[in-house]
């Protein structure tokens, strides 16, 4: 009986703590997604910007619905100063509210790839629907956005219902 216990404990147990450490991976990197989002949202560049990998390889595509690309390479502090300057352009934080829904996450060693979809609610305006990759590094034990990608669309009525 005894050694059906160990012979358990030792097969089960790593499977187990290998399944617990993913779902915190996936809360983790799910918690740092939706930290950067809000950190745009409170006009914060530092906050933003400590979201992101502390290398020289960082970049962003966002792609508008009217098929207007907007692209940028480059280092944390790079991005940090460019949203400074963005958000001096802007007089308060946006107050719009935002879910993301359907998240897909691969993770593998020390890097993620991950899928979602971002409904944004500005007030008294339509919500944006954009569909968003991000791929993150664990950097020192946390998990940090190297690339992210944003494809704003307008849904099809059955997806925009879907998507409540």
């Amino acid at each position: 009986m005894k050694f059906i216990l160990l012979f358990l404990l030792t097969a089960i147990g790593p499977a187990y703590l290998t399944a617990q450490s993913v779902a915190d991976d996936e809360v983790a990197i799910r918690t740092v997604i939706e930290r950067e989002t809000q950190a745009y949202l409170d006009r914060n560049a530092t906050r933003q910007a400590n979201c992101w990998a502390a290398h020289t390889d960082l970049s962003q595509r966002i792609t508008l619905d009217n098929a207007h690309l907007v692209a940028a390479n480059g280092d944390q502090a790079s991005l940090r100063r460019g949203l400074e300057t963005y958000f001096r352009q802007l007089t308060e934080p946006d107050r719009a509210t935002f879910v993301n829904q359907q998240y897909r996450v691969r993770i593998r060693g020390e890097a993620a790839f991950v899928t979602f979809i971002q409904v944004l609610q500005p007030a008294n305006q339509p919500a944006e629907h954009s569909q968003q990759t991000r791929y993150l590094e664990r950097e020192q034990g946390q998990w940090k956005i190297v690339h992210s990608g944003v494809m704003y669309y307008e849904p099809k009525p059955e997806q925009a219902r879907a998507n409540r």
